[in-house]
């Protein structure tokens, strides 16, 4: 029987990141993909160790050099329009917000080529923004309506917005846009605990709190950092309790001064992409408290937290606030607290620490959740299966 897949171009300067990549080798199993990204050099990541191992692996990626830049959000690829010339593209799927001038090259591209069955594209926006972008994004978001074949939403707010401008729901597919690798994640030992915590000066029997990511003041760290701070001033958990951050970010120097006078704060040194799972190990709960922001005329809320399934995949235990998408990834009410709310944050925590069999059965369901929803293979048979009901 001839095995006939139709084709996926995929744009999106995201799978310039290893990682991610492997959701493009589970998307190969539906279509024929080819994925348009930035070069290493123009993805910004830290450069290749020259001693990496190399896989074998097939890549599905064709890495196009840009004019502009990946940091600014604002470019655009180089040899674009030989991609689209090339041969008929049964779906293509561009991963762009709706004011990047990637998103316009490819969507311009597509209908000049003619070479396009279904176009659509990918969204995180889950706001309806302010002042001068607000005006222009509306108009947009009711022309895409009636342009684009289809929509993926990275989020439910995001979904409602497109819904709201005119796209049918039927057209429109709620889901992540990149999963996580299950079968190569980190196994969680006791053994590589004590040494990790050893190694960065945390008692090996204490319980750990913490984060990993941007070391922002949205990220709400200033109140796990004064949720664990209550906890030890009014005292009486089963162990002692600290706090381990991860990454880089403005608040990173004002938290390693803090660290300097209250020991129980640790603030790791950097560590590449590749190497957070393994070092996720340190912690027990991992906590993304992060606030909304709306400062300046710009807006942010929480949008998706892929830290959260990264670490649900490493067997930590994950809390969050009730800020954007996150309650949609956590799914669990129990290990959601209202923003900002330092006490209802110090008394889940705590709950997390003297509770062990509250504590193994979020573990349990956690771990669970992540392998039925959040794995690459997942999201690749999600996506699928919406493109070929279109």
């Amino acid at each position: 029987m001839n095995d006939v897949r139709p084709s996926l171009l995929i744009i999106s300067h995201t799978y310039a990141i290893d990682e991610h990549a492997k959701k493009l080798a589970a998307l190969n199993a539906h279509f024929e993909v080819l994925c348009v990204t930035v070069t290493h050099e123009d993805s910004g990541l830290p450069p290749r160790h020259e001693d990496a191992s190399t896989s074998q692996a097939p890549d599905f990626r064709l890495r196009l050099p840009i004019l502009g830049k990946v940091s600014w959000n604002r470019f655009i690829y180089r040899g674009l329009w030989a991609v689209f010339r090339q041969r008929h593209w049964d779906y293509v799927l561009v991963e762009a917000e709706p004011w990047l001038p990637v998103k316009w090259q490819s969507f311009l591209l597509a209908r000049l080529s003619g070479n396009v069955g279904q176009y659509g594209e990918f969204t995180w926006e889950n706001l309806r923004r302010p002042g001068l972008k607000g005006l222009i994004l509306e108009p947009v978001y009711r022309l895409s309506a009636c342009w684009l074949d289809f929509w993926i939403a990275g989020n439910v707010a995001a979904g409602q917005i497109l819904r709201e401008s005119g796209m049918e729901a039927s057209r429109v597919l709620v889901c992540t846009q990149v999963g996580v690798d299950v079968d190569h994640a980190p196994v969680r030992s006791e053994e590589t605990r004590r040494a990790l915590r050893l190694k960065h000066g945390i008692p090996p029997e204490a319980f750990v709190a913490g984060f990993a990511g941007r070391l922002v003041k949205e990220k709400g760290i200033r109140d796990l950092v004064a949720a664990v701070r209550q906890l030890r001033v009014e005292g009486g958990t089963s162990r002692d309790v600290h706090v381990a951050l991860m990454g880089g970010g403005r608040l990173r120097d004002e938290l390693e001064k803090i660290s300097q006078a209250e020991p129980w704060l640790h603030v790791l040194p950097k560590v590449s992409h590749e190497q957070v799972a393994g070092h996720l190990q340190i912690m027990d709960l991992l906590v993304l408290g992060s606030h909304p922001y709306h400062e300046d005329g710009n807006c942010w809320e929480e949008q998706f937290g892929h830290i959260l399934v990264e670490a649900m995949a490493c067997g930590v235990v994950v809390a969050g606030s009730d800020s954007g998408a996150i309650p949609e990834v956590i799914g669990d009410p129990a290990m959601i607290f209202p923003v900002g709310d330092v006490p209802a944050l110090a008394g889940l925590v705590r709950r997390c620490c003297d509770e062990p069999s509250f504590f193994e059965e979020r573990q349990q369901t956690q771990s669970r959740r992540v392998r039925e929803q959040y794995t690459h293979e997942k999201v690749a048979q999600i996506h699928a299966d919406f493109l070929k009901s279109l």
